[in-house]
């Protein structure tokens, strides 16, 4: 929330009267929860995070910065040290990586796209029919700085040529597998086509949790 009114200004509530506050210190909390139990099952699924898959991240955020200058945008705009910020990356990166190792229909599915779109001639739209709930079809355009807001599909598709289709790659917030194929680039911008094969396991099994009521919260979220 800190971090939120740093780079936003004050939050109250939004133009349909939610109360952002609560709700962003709703979304903390559950990632919080969804990390651990990510780490908690690291070693069941042969899942570990190294220093090097860290620092990987990290310097994708960086973006050719310094690292003096880098810790310094993250404490401003954060309100975190570079230790804290590598520790959010590491937790992110379990419940990533967990959520990938549990769901291999997910894997499954994106495979059979894949080929579908490879001997098509790369129709996503005749694929996303044909394979229906399995994916979801996307089209977009998005700034050249859009900082992967859209989960890493215009940091892959730009490194495509006009009508190639991308492997099968993890989304950046590790809520499945995507597909994409470049419709168009300038310097400012970047289009394509992009399949989305949902991650869904690791979601029902939070659901599950909170359902037998296993999750227990220790502090009040406070208004």
């Amino acid at each position: 929330v800190i971090a939120t009114e740093q780079q936003q200004g004050s939050l109250e509530k939004n133009d349909d009267g939610v109360d952002l506050i609560k709700q962003y210190k709703r979304q903390a909390m559950n990632m919080a929860e969804e990390c651990t139990y990510a780490k908690s099952r690291a070693d069941e699924f042969g899942v570990q995070v190294s220093e090097e898959d860290i620092l990987k991240v990290e310097k994708d955020h960086r973006d050719n910065r310094s690292e003096k200058v880098f810790r310094d945008i993250v404490a401003n705009n954060f309100g975190l040290s570079l230790k804290e910020y590598r520790r959010m990356i590491e937790l992110s990166l379990y419940r990533k990586k967990v959520a990938e190792a549990m769901d291999s229909k997910a894997k499954k599915d994106a495979e059979e796209a894949l080929a579908l779109l490879k001997s098509n001639g790369g129709n996503f739209s005749e694929a996303a029919k044909k394979l229906d709930k399995k994916v979801m079809l996307d089209e977009a355009t998005v700034p050249m700085d859009s900082m992967n807001l859209d989960g890493g599909r215009a940091t892959e598709a730009v490194k495509l040529d006009k009508g190639e289709i991308s492997p099968i790659f993890v989304s950046k917030n590790g809520d499945g597998y995507y597909i994409v194929s470049l419709t168009k680039k300038t310097k400012e911008e970047v289009s394509y086509r992009s399949l989305w094969i949902r991650f869904t396991k690791f979601s029902k099994a939070i659901q599950q949790l909170r359902k037998d009521n296993k999750i227990k919260e220790y502090i009040e979220l406070q208004d």
